[in-house]
């Protein structure tokens, strides 16, 4: 396996997890934290595989998911541009989590 790959995976949802916090889905960001955990101690590629099923499988529902969160600001506007830096880091982490990658 190769271990730059994993730990830029494992970066990109450690950082994704922080940026959750940003779009108030608090309850989201132990479990990507601890997928970046997991990420960084897998050795396998059947493990990272498995850790990518469960991380998509978290992008959950079409309303009301991950995908539809914004930030808002303590006056109740929307922060567009922290909220493209969300989606882009969701982005990230949703391609890098095709399990197609980590076949080889």
């Amino acid at each position: 396996m190769n271990d730059r790959r994993r730990d830029d995976y494992a970066d990109a949802l450690a950082d994704l997890s922080v940026r959750i916090l940003t779009v108030k889905k608090f309850y989201l960001f132990p479990k990507f934290a601890s997928y970046a955990r997991f990420a960084r101690r897998a050795t396998t590629l059947g493990q990272m595989r498995g850790l990518c099923k469960k991380v998509r499988l978290s992008y959950g529902h079409t309303i009301g998911g991950l995908e539809e969160a914004h930030v808002v600001r303590a006056d109740g506007t929307i922060d567009m541009e922290t909220t493209w830096v969300y989606q882009a880091s969701l982005t990230k982490v949703w391609k890098m989590s095709q399990t197609i990658r980590w076949l080889i």
